[in-house]
């Protein structure tokens, strides 16, 4: 009896242990393994809630489980268990595959410069600073495996930076003023979303400025210009949702960043602030690429390569003053007009050009001509300012072999109205 109550008691600490840490938020520690092996431990309980409750938990700590996961599926003759212990490893893959990309960072007064650096590490993502303090600025993080725009906008707080909207491939440009940190949030899916500006359009309309933010796992190729929007209340319960266009598709115009509006019917004076505003984003997101590399790019001379949909040529790359010019040719379906397929083969957002080191130049403009399935680009690319970058070394071209229309659930509270 005496143990029982000894073993009850640890097991409620270490209980009451592993829902603080699953329910904070920045910053967080991460669980311990006592705590993970605790629960592990119930997977065999009598009481099936208990199993699935614990086996729940173990999917919803992710990734840090998977070691003792992967021992117990050795080491375990319970059939119970080994199903659920597998199970749970697949749940976490999916997870791991399609949720959001997560950072740990344990840093103290830190330099922004270091800390970017060590995000580079973790996420494989190229950061621009344009900032007169080089990255002086300080930073105190205490995160363990948060989803990367929950960190970046805790960054943005912290230091005054901000993301700057820009045709910059994979690099996520940051530049001091930008307001990002200030501005109405929410996360919703893989993206954080920005509520940028409300202004008037008319006595009796507002429109509402929106930007998701994508994770650095995601790249939307294309999706509504408007808001599919469900529920829009002012603070007396008041609707105030406008008529919203049925049409409206836009291109992302930079990897990171796609931009809606929404509508609404106020009149002046009526109401002081959105109470809810809820609706759908519809975006087209590539769901399979392949990243195509090609090195000595200067002797480059039409190099093909076919995709689904496509067969993509880089003709040539060569020096244009200060810049350089990639000349490239897609020919096939991936390059006819309209909604269905929406040129998921453009290259701005998808061809990175890069010196020796690794540094990735500015593509700074775009011009394309064609038509009956054939289209021929010119790509313009710069150094960045104040870089030491070398002849350009080699070309990466990340082309979309599936596509997936997702929807985005925006869900904004208490939003005051101009």
């Amino acid at each position: 009896m005496r143990w029982a109550i000894c073993l009850a008691a640890i097991w409620g600490l270490l209980h009451g242990q592993l829902r603080a840490q699953l329910s904070s938020g920045l910053p967080s520690t991460r669980p311990t393994s006592q705590a993970i092996e605790a629960l592990i431990a119930e997977l065999s309980d009598d009481a099936w809630q208990a199993r699935q409750r614990a086996q729940d938990q173990l999917v919803a700590i992710g990734e840090d489980v998977l070691p003792h996961l992967q021992k117990t599926l050795a080491q375990t003759t319970d059939e119970e268990v080994r199903t659920r212990v597998e199970s749970a490893i697949r749940q976490i893959g999916v997870q791991i595959a399609r949720g959001p990309t997560r950072l740990t960072l344990h840093v103290k007064n830190a330099n922004l410069r270091d800390v970017l650096d060590e995000l580079q590490r973790q996420t494989k993502t190229q950061f621009a600073l344009r900032d007169s303090l080089g990255g002086e600025r300080k930073i105190t993080l205490d995160v363990d495996r948060q989803p990367f725009w929950l960190v970046m906008n805790e960054i943005f707080k912290q230091t005054g930076v901000g993301t700057q909207a820009m045709n910059t491939g994979e690099m996520l440009v940051l530049a001091p003023g930008n307001v990002n940190g200030q501005l109405p949030w929410i996360m919703a899916d893989r993206f954080l979303v920005t509520a940028d500006t409300r202004y008037r359009s008319g006595t009796d309309s507002i429109m509402v400025n929106l930007s998701l933010w994508a994770d650095p796992k995601v790249r939307v190729l294309a999706g509504s210009y408007y808001l599919e929007l469900q529920e829009a209340v002012d603070e007396n319960g008041k609707s105030i949702a406008g008529a919203q266009p049925t049409s409206g598709v836009t291109r992302t115009g930079s990897r990171w960043q796609h931009r809606m509006i929404c509508r609404l019917t106020v009149k002046e004076g009526e109401s002081r602030r959105i109470a809810r505003l809820r609706g759908l984003a519809r975006l087209r997101i590539m769901s399979k690429w392949e990243r195509w590399q090609v090195g000595d790019v200067l002797k480059i001379a039409n190099v093909s390569r076919d995709f689904p949909d496509a067969r993509c040529t880089i003709n040539r790359v060569q020096a244009n003053g200060q810049n350089y010019q990639v000349l490239i040719t897609i020919q096939g379906k991936a390059v006819q007009p309209g909604l269905a397929n929406l040129q998921p083969f453009n290259p701005r957002e998808s061809i990175e050009l890069q010196d020796a080191s690794g540094q990735a130049f500015l593509a700074s403009s775009l011009s394309g001509r064609g038509g009956n399935g054939s289209m021929e680009y010119t790509l313009q690319f710069r150094a960045r300012p104040g870089a030491d970058f070398g002849e350009p070394a080699k070309l990466i071209w990340t082309v979309p072999v599936e596509t997936e229309d997702i929807q985005v659930p925006i869900d904004f509270r208490n939003l005051a109205l101009p």
